[in-house]
C-alpha cells in the first residue's frame, strides 16, 4: 500500500508524532510518502520525499497530520482522484480528525480493511467577471464572501436558482457545507448540520438587521452573490479559507454544489453526535 502524508509544521514541529505515524506504517509494509517541504528535517529510512501532485497522484489513501486545516488541505490534495483520507488530530480541536497521535495502533485497521469511507459533499465557487470566469474553487467546508482589509460593511445581493432571497447589509456571508456546518458558518451563529445531509447553509456574519438569519438551501440549489458597490470597501472570496481572490463591483459569485466529493475515512464506530460531544 502506498501512503501519503500531508503535515503541518506549526503542529508537529520537530516531527515526533509524524515520525510515530511513519513506523507504524512501515511495520505493515507501507511505502511511505511525505510533503517535499520536510527536506532535512526527516531522516526515516525509506521515506519518500514528494510534491502535492505526486502523493494525490501516487496514494492509496493520505494521512493528514495536523489539525483541521491541515485535513482540508489534504482535501484539496485527494478529491481530484478520489483518494480517501485520515486525520490525525496534532491540534486543539481537530473535528474532522479521525484519531489523536496517541491512537496510532488503530492504523492497522488500514491494511485488515476494518474502516468505513463516508463521501462528504463540497461546494464550487466561481466568480463571473464581464462574461467570463474569473476564479473558480472547490472546498469541504465553506465559501465565504466577506470584506477585506477596510472591515466595513457590505451590501449584498443573494439570489438561489434566479429567484431572489434578499439583501443583506453585513460583513459577510458564508455558504457552507454540512461538514462546513461546525466550522465558520457555526462561530458565526449558524446551525449544525449532520455531515451526511446534503444541503447547502447560508448564513450571514455580524448582519444589520435583527431579522436576517441562517437560510438552509437544498443541495441542488445554485446560488448567486453580488456586490453591487465597493466605494471605499473592499472584499474578496475565501474557499475553506485559504484559496482567496479580490473582488470587484458587480461580481457575481455562484455557490452550488461541486460534483467531486471528499472520501474519509472511519477506524471507529462513532455516531455523529458522540464526535460532537466530544470535540465541541
Amino acid at each position: 500500500m502506498k501512503i501519503g502524508i500531508v503535515i503541518s509544521l506549526r503542529k508537529d514541529p520537530d516531527l515526533a508524532g509524524t515520525r510515530g505515524v511513519i513506523r507504524r506504517l512501515q511495520t505493515h509494509g507501507a511505502e511511505v510518502m511525505i510533503e517535499s517541504k520536510v527536506c532535512g528535517r526527516l531522516d526515516e529510512p525509506g521515506v519518500r520525499l514528494a510534491e502535492d501532485e505526486e502523493i494525490g497522484a501516487l496514494s492509496d489513501c493520505i494521512l493528514a497530520v495536523g489539525g483541521d486545516g491541515t485535513f482540508l488541505r489534504a482535501a484539496h490534495i485527494a478529491t481530484p482522484r478520489r483518494t480517501p483520507i485520515l486525520g490525525i488530530n496534532r491540534g486543539r480541536l481537530g473535528y474532522l480528525s479521525e484519531i489523536e497521535t496517541g491512537e496510532t495502533e488503530l492504523l492497522e485497521r488500514l491494511f485488515t480493511g476494518e474502516y468505513n469511507i463516508e463521501n462528504r459533499m463540497m461546494v464550487r465557487a466561481e466568480v463571473r467577471r464581464e462574461g467570463r470566469i474569473a476564479f473558480s474553487g472547490t472546498g469541504l467546508n465553506e465559501a465565504v464572501v466577506q470584506n477585506g482589509r477596510t472591515a466595513r460593511v457590505l451590501e449584498f445581493e443573494i439570489s438561489a436558482d434566479g429567484s431572489t432571497v434578499g439583501r443583506y447589509r453585513a460583513d459577510g456571508v458564508i455558504l457552507a457545507t454540512p461538514t462546513g456546518s461546525t466550522a465558520y458558518a457555526l462561530a458565526a451563529g449558524g446551525p449544525i448540520m449532520d455531515p451526511l445531509m446534503q444541503g447547502l447553509l447560508m448564513v450571514p456574519i455580524c448582519p444589520h438587521a435583527l431579522g436576517a438569519r441562517a437560510v438552509l438551501f437544498s443541495d441542488r440549489a445554485a446560488l448567486e452573490i453580488r456586490i453591487p458597490f465597493l466605494k471605499n470597501r473592499e472584499a474578496i472570496l475565501a474557499v475553506d479559507g485559504g484559496n482567496t481572490f479580490a473582488l470587484e463591483e458587480n461580481d457575481v459569485v455562484r455557490v452550488a454544489r461541486a460534483a467531486e466529493e471528499t472520501r474519509m475515512i472511519r477506524l471507529k464506530h462513532r455516531s455523529f453526535h458522540e464526535i460532537l460531544n466530544s470535540k465541541l
